[in-house]
């Protein structure tokens, strides 16, 4: 059974990529779509089900159009965390990014992503984006934040 994104991709005649491997070894392939305004890339290891996607929107409200992206979402179904496979996503989408003319990649750190910020920091760091947070006073603690990058 084809998913979703296969079936559209084979409807569409759009390309299945190779992505990468993960650290363990496994080979990752990649269905892209959208335009010159925003991608979404879903990833697929044979027989390795769950969700794995990333999404980028060019930001269209700033003064200098067409320079800003903005980070909509990052999938790594949770079996599967910290095999790399969140990596092989945001490089790709960095790499489209560049290629469309992006100056800054922007998004947002969650409170329903606060039981792991420590994990989403270092990810993030590790990729060239500056992380910063939002505190709230009374938990003297991360509340929210927001990741950049100038490419």
């Amino acid at each position: 059974m084809l998913l979703y994104e296969e079936q559209w991709a084979k409807e569409n005649r759009v390309p299945v990529s190779f992505l990468g491997c993960d650290s363990r070894n496994r080979s990752w392939h990649a269905v892209e779509y959208g335009d010159n305004t925003w991608i979404a890339i879903h990833a697929k290891c044979h027989g390795i089900p769950g969700k794995f996607m990333i999404a980028v929107f060019r930001d269209m409200r700033t003064s200098y159009p067409l320079v800003l992206a903005k980070i909509s979402d990052i999938v790594v179904d949770r079996r599967e965390e910290n095999l790399g496979i969140g990596s092989l996503l945001l490089n790709r989408a960095v790499a489209w990014c560049r290629t469309n003319g992006i100056k800054c990649i922007v998004g947002e750190l969650s409170f329903v992503d606060a039981d792991h910020f420590d994990k989403l920091q270092y990810f993030y760091e590790k990729h060239g984006f500056t992380v910063r947070w939002l505190n709230h006073e009374k938990l003297r603690s991360h509340t929210a934040g927001y990741i950049e990058k100038c490419l």
